[in-house]
């Protein structure tokens, strides 16, 4: 098994991400993301955070091995077709 990245997180970035986890007017993907990313900080295993917020442990693994600044909670611009619903 791998070893999980750790996530390091100052106090402001800390700050940012627990406000907006508890946004109800943002995007649910970055509240989401804000969840897990507090969580993988606080040291949890990528399967407890994927069971806690609901999301395949893959992404969990992902968003924490590409997680640099609090720019990394948007979602990327992404090739081909638009989705059918808005987010």
């Amino acid at each position: 098994m791998r070893p999980k990245l750790d996530i390091k997180l100052t106090d402001e970035e800390k700050a940012i991400l627990e406000e907006r986890a508890r946004q109800r007017s943002a995007p649910h993907l970055e509240v989401i993301r804000a969840k897990a990313l507090l969580m993988a900080s606080d040291g949890h295993r990528n399967v407890d955070v994927a069971q806690a917020v609901g999301i395949g442990v893959r992404s969990i693994t992902i968003w924490r091995g590409e997680f640099r600044d609090l720019e990394g909670l948007k979602e990327r611009r992404r090739s081909g077709r638009p989705r059918a619903f808005p987010p």
